[in-house]
């Protein structure tokens, strides 16, 4: 039997999520979704993921807010930022604090399946941030 992975998406009443979900269950993955960051804390303290899809804004806290503390619950899980207004303040501060990607809408389903699988060849899920960080800095040099 195949272990899958687990990806969780926060669901902020975007219309571009149906994709994303969609995208994900056809390419193999179990898919939870969350209505905000609360819920996503709230799935971590009982259950893991390997994965996490948050949008930048949401109603009671900030992706990065959400990166933060996921990262403080469990560092191995990697957090993709996902964005209406994508910004040089914004994607800086969620790559400093240990964000895999930081991708805008619209989302090419195509360019998120890429993404996704990236994070899952280059992390293993142990050690994602670090991993993502060191392989970015090795090819800048």
């Amino acid at each position: 039997m195949k272990n899958r992975k687990c990806i969780l998406v926060s669901d902020n009443g975007e219309n571009y999520i149906d994709t994303i979900v969609h995208m994900l269950v056809e390419s193999d993955y179990d898919v939870i979704t969350a209505k905000n960051g609360q819920e996503v804390l709230e799935y971590l303290k009982e259950k893991s993921c390997d994965l996490i899809l948050s949008d930048i804004t949401m109603s009671d806290m900030s992706g990065i807010e959400l990166l933060e503390r996921v990262n403080t619950m469990d560092s191995s899980i990697g957090v993709i930022i996902v964005t209406n207004h994508g910004d040089v303040r914004s994607y800086l501060e969620s790559m400093t604090k240990g964000a895999f990607e930081y991708i805008t809408t619209p989302i090419r389903t195509h360019e998120l399946s890429a993404i996704v699988k990236k994070y899952f060849r280059s992390s293993n899920c142990s050690g994602s941030v670090v991993n993502h960080l060191m392989a970015m800095n090795a090819g800048a040099m």
